[in-house]
């Protein structure tokens, strides 16, 4: 191997100087972007966390007010048989009677539906909850994979630059 003159040593030294300069600014891009989409990704998941729970809360606040309503159909049809036993006892002819049991069975079949359909609506409601919480997952499920390439592809780039 031959001697490099002081030229020659000087060029080269300028030359690997200017490799790490550059390979450093690199670096500390490729760190600082990593860092950038961490923090973003982050902020991110925290935020689809906070709707999932938020779609939690919704869906128990449904289920108690389908289970008030449960409890609301449970008394009148309560009240019905105690005002079909009252009548029951009341001295009235046939006719009247017959009136009056007539109308309170048109009332108890009235609420039924009413609560029928509460019942369905709520329902309906919890089945929405449950699809926008599933899609929420598969959300942060796809979140989590793109974290984890972009968390890859920095470690690739470096290996492949070193």
């Amino acid at each position: 191997m031959r001697p490099l003159g002081e030229a020659g040593a000087i060029d080269l030294g300028a030359e690997i100087a200017g490799e790490f300069f550059i390979f450093g600014v690199a670096a500390v891009l490729a760190v600082t972007e990593y860092a950038r989409s961490a923090e973003k990704n982050a902020a991110k998941e925290e935020q689809l966390q906070a709707v999932l729970r938020s779609l939690a809360s919704t869906l128990h606040g449904l289920e108690q007010r389908a289970d008030a309503a449960d409890a609301r159909q449970a008394a009148a049809e309560r009240d019905a048989a105690a005002l079909a036993a009252m009548v029951a006892g009341l001295p009235l002819d046939a006719k009247e009677m017959k009136k009056r049991q007539q109308a309170l069975e048109q009332q108890r079949q009235q609420q039924v539906l009413e609560l029928q359909q509460q019942q369905q609506v709520l329902e309906q409601q919890r089945q929405q909850q449950t699809l926008e919480q599933r899609q929420q997952q598969q959300v942060l499920e796809l979140q989590r994979q793109q974290n984890n390439l972009q968390q890859q592809q920095p470690a690739a780039a470096a290996e492949t630059a070193g």
